[in-house]
């Protein structure tokens, strides 16, 4: 967020563990994505908090956390290969909103797990077409 400020970006903040996928009942992308309709043509920075919370496997290991997880990675997917994105407007209408100007960082623990690489991420469940979209890791 400091750095958005001080270069003057736009910044969101979206905590992953949270998020469901369309049509299942609590907080999905497209909700979670709806302030950028403020943001529209301004660079901006979207911080995907949690994220490793998708995949621990102490929290997805039923049938519907697993459905979910995927259902979280496809709506990621289908933003990230987009042009634009469809985001929950006034009165419950979906409105595109464009996603040019967007830069989207994945952060989380992975339950502290050094020297995490893209072999691990897949292995917890990632999906590699996720990964060949998000193609770059820091460990910090």
């Amino acid at each position: 967020a400091k750095l958005a400020d001080e270069l003057d970006l736009g910044f969101l903040e979206i905590n992953a563990a949270q998020l469901t996928k369309e049509g299942t009942s609590g907080n999905s992308l497209s909700k979670a994505l709806t302030p950028l309709m403020q943001m529209t043509n301004q660079p901006t920075i979207v911080f995907v908090d949690e994220f490793d919370k998708l995949f621990i496997s102490g929290n997805s290991n039923g049938d519907l956390a697993h459905e979910t997880t995927n259902g979280v990675q496809n709506e990621f997917l289908k933003v990230l290969e987009s042009d634009t994105a469809s985001v929950f407007g006034d009165f419950g209408k979906y409105v595109n909103i464009p996603m040019k100007h967007c830069i989207f960082v994945f952060a989380g623990a992975f339950n502290g797990e050094e020297d995490i690489d893209l072999d691990r991420l897949r292995e917890i469940g990632i999906k590699t077409e996720f990964l060949g979209r998000v193609g770059l890791i820091f460990t910090i």
